[in-house]
């Protein structure tokens, strides 16, 4: 009996190799504090928690370190307003001034996108090589400033601003006051911070930030943006607080039982966006902050790997903290003290009319639903504990693809299957 229980859990782990499995480990609470009013930034990584931080005020432009873009965004949220000079180029330096500014837009970063920062959003979507800021040339490989700036500090400090161009990975930048006094220029070489997403600069105190962890040690950061929010007939920039994903990072919003119950969909509709979780995942109601009880995000950081984020406590700007749970998806058999859970479907792929065979091998009793391509459940099954086999009919189903979704005390598995 033990030959043929070692035999059985060896081939349902062979499968599980072949076909991949989805199994959501215990889940995580954990909580990160900005600080009253929102003063930090800060980094998290799923896994490893808080991995830096960094004053969300200590900084007026930053700097992108890859892309041919050449992205400079500006600090929004901290009151940073940048405004192109309409019909002037760098040519027109020395003597631009503010006269009409109260009709000049006011440019921001584009929080759905690390590479849409204010200083690009100026760019004509017609001109392929129109940068924002300046133009990228096809001879040289370089990006040449051709537009100029008003930016105005958080102080009130407004001062006119170009970017000279980005050569061989270095930016150049000038800044002045209007009368063209304190003229300072700024370079910042992309190589110094290689293993880090963002580049940073205070304009006031003069000096280059190095305010992230490299880029492969976070994930997520709560901090402060700009986000276009409903005013009436119109959408206004306001800046908000909320959670950003980092460059590389996916997720997917669920919403309702699908929350409540996550199961990692037969095919992921991933969205890169870095808002995807943002800030509407809490309202304030009644003088406090509700958090949604039935809103979850499954989240695929850079590395691949896959976990489940739920927001569940948000305290306001007294100190600031977000309080959630987390929970691993990993692609192996998922092991616990009480032993190991593993789930195999054979065949993974059957005629319409056919069955299937579960074999499980599980610490505890649990349950066992075939859910649909989109959530909805078309079949409720108990499972004994131990090393067992249950034979699926699939003569009830639609031809379409199916998962098994395996429920216990220690977590769920899942296992994808087709019916044609």
């Amino acid at each position: 009996m033990t030959m043929v229980r070692n035999y059985m859990i060896s081939k349902a782990i062979a499968v599980l190799a072949l076909l991949g499995s989805v199994p959501v480990v215990a889940e995580t609470h954990d909580s990160v504090s900005m600080g009253a009013q929102y003063a930090d930034q800060v980094f998290y990584q799923f896994g490893s928690g808080e991995r830096g931080r960094s004053s969300n005020a200590n900084w007026h432009i930053a700097f992108s370190t890859t892309g041919t873009s050449g992205t400079i965004l500006t600090n929004g949220a901290a009151g940073v307003k940048l405004q192109c000079v309409p019909g002037k180029t760098v040519g027109d330096w020395a003597t631009i001034d503010t006269a009409g500014s109260g009709a000049w837009p006011i440019v921001y970063n584009d929080a759905k996108d690390w590479s849409e920062g204010a200083f690009s959003r100026t760019r004509d979507e017609n001109d392929p090589f129109d940068l924002g800021w300046g133009s990228y040339s096809m001879i040289t490989h370089t990006v040449v400033g051709k537009r100029v700036f008003v930016i105005t500090l958080p102080d009130g400090t407004v001062r006119k601003i170009r970017v000279d161009g980005l050569v061989s990975g270095v930016f150049t930048v000038t800044h002045a006051g209007l009368d063209g006094t304190d003229e300072q220029t700024i370079t910042i070489n992309r190589k110094d911070y290689a293993t880090k997403n963002l580049i940073y600069r205070s304009l006031s105190e003069h000096e280059t930030i190095d305010r992230e962890p490299a880029r492969t040690d976070w994930d997520i950061t709560f901090t402060r943006y700009v986000e276009p929010i409903p005013y009436g007939q119109i959408m206004m920039d306001y800046p908000v607080t909320g959670i950003l994903t980092a460059p590389g990072v996916a997720a997917i919003r669920l919403t309702g039982e699908a929350a409540l119950n996550p199961v990692l969909p037969v095919e992921p509709a991933w969205d890169s966006s870095a808002m995807i979780i943002g800030s509407t995942w809490k309202s304030y109601t009644g003088g406090v902050y509700v958090v949604r009880d039935s809103i979850a995000w499954i989240v695929r950081r850079a590395s691949g790997n896959i976990v489940v984020f739920k927001p569940t406590r948000f305290s306001g700007g007294g100190t600031g903290t977000t309080s959630f749970t987390t929970e691993a998806i990993t692609t192996s058999v998922t092991e616990h003290d009480n032993g190991r859970t593993s789930l195999a479907l054979m065949p993974s792929m059957v005629d319409h009319g056919s069955s299937v065979r579960i074999v499980t091998d599980l610490p505890s009793a649990a349950a066992c639903s075939i859910v649909d391509a989109t959530g909805r459940e078309v079949v409720n099954l108990s499972i004994e504990a131990g090393l067992t086999s249950t034979v699926l009919s699939t003569s009830t189903l639609a031809n379409g693809m199916y998962r098994a979704v395996v429920r216990s005390p220690f977590g769920i598995t899942t296992q994808a299957f087709i019916v044609r």
